[in-house]
C-alpha cells in the first residue's frame, strides 16, 4: 500500500512539472521542483519536531529529518549513515528514486536538476536556523530510477 501511494505521489510530482514546463517553460518547472523539495524539507522538519524528535542544531539535523521522512514514506529509498558528527554528516542514499523514474517516464528528466534532494536537506537546515552547506555526489541515476547519491552536510 505504501508503495502504491509512493507511486501516486511521484506521478503527481511529474505530471505537475510536465504541465508547468509545457505551459511556462522548463526553467520554471525546475524552479518549482527545487521549491517543492525545499518546502518539503521544512515541512518534514516541523513534523519531526512536532513528534518530539530531538533534532540537534548542527549538521546532523538535515540527515535525521531525511531519515525520518524516508522511513515512513519512501519505501524504495535506502540509506547508510557514513559520518554522523556535529560538523559533518554524510549519508548514502540508494535504491529507486520515484522522482527520477517518473521524470524518465514522462521524458522530462533532462529539464530538471539532479540530484533532486539537495533542496530538501537545505530546507531542513533553514527551518532550524542551521548554517550548513549541502554537497552531493551523484553516483547513479540509472534505468528504472536506480539511484545512488552521497549527501554531505557541513557546518
Amino acid at each position: 500500500m505504501t508503495l502504491k501511494l509512493s507511486n501516486v505521489t511521484a506521478a503527481f510530482y511529474g505530471l505537475t512539472l510536465a504541465n508547468v514546463g509545457e505551459r511556462f517553460g522548463w526553467k520554471e518547472a525546475d524552479a518549482i521542483s527545487k521549491s517543492v523539495f525545499r518546502r518539503l524539507g521544512q515541512l518534514k522538519t516541523k513534523e519531526a519536531l512536532g513528534l518530539g524528535v530531538d533534532l540537534p542544531r548542527d549538521s546532523r539535523a538535515p540527515a535525521l529529518v531525511f531519515i525520518t521522512a524516508v522511513h515512513s514514506a519512501s519505501p524504495e529509498y535506502k540509506f547508510e549513515v557514513l559520518e554522523y558528527l556535529p560538523d559533518e554528516t554524510t549519508i548514502r542514499v540508494f535504491g529507486i528514486s520515484r522522482y527520477d523514474r517518473i521524470a524518465k517516464t514522462l521524458n522530462i528528466e533532462r529539464h530538471l536538476t539532479w540530484p533532486e534532494l539537495i533542496p530538501f536537506f537545505e530546507g531542513a537546515a533553514e527551518e532550524l536556523g542551521i548554517k550548513c552547506k549541502v554537497h552531493a555526489e551523484l553516483k547513479e541515476l540509472g534505468e528504472e530510477g536506480r539511484y545512488e547519491c552521497i549527501y554531505r552536510c557541513t557546518l
